[in-house]
């Protein structure tokens, strides 16, 4: 179990990463845009914080699996 629950939380790490990519490269190839259109930015930062709730919520995953194993031992132990 705790291999699936690792390999599922590092794949939503590396998506968090890719969607983290992706908005930083818009952002930065972006211009000022003209006076009240700023949708491909707003659309960016929000992709940026997605990734940064997707990244939290899976490193919380590998932490929460982490503390139940740890547990599990000291139960056996």
């Amino acid at each position: 179990m705790s291999i699936e629950v690792n390999g599922f939380a590092l794949q939503g790490l590396d998506r968090a990463e890719q969607k983290l990519e992706r908005a930083a490269k818009r952002i930065a190839q972006s211009t000022m845009p003209p006076a009240g259109d700023s949708g491909d930015l707003n659309t960016s930062m929000v992709e940026v914080i997605e990734a940064v709730n997707l990244y939290k919520a899976n490193a919380n995953m590998v932490k929460a699996e982490d503390e139940m194993t740890k547990r599990v031992l000291n139960i056996l132990a």
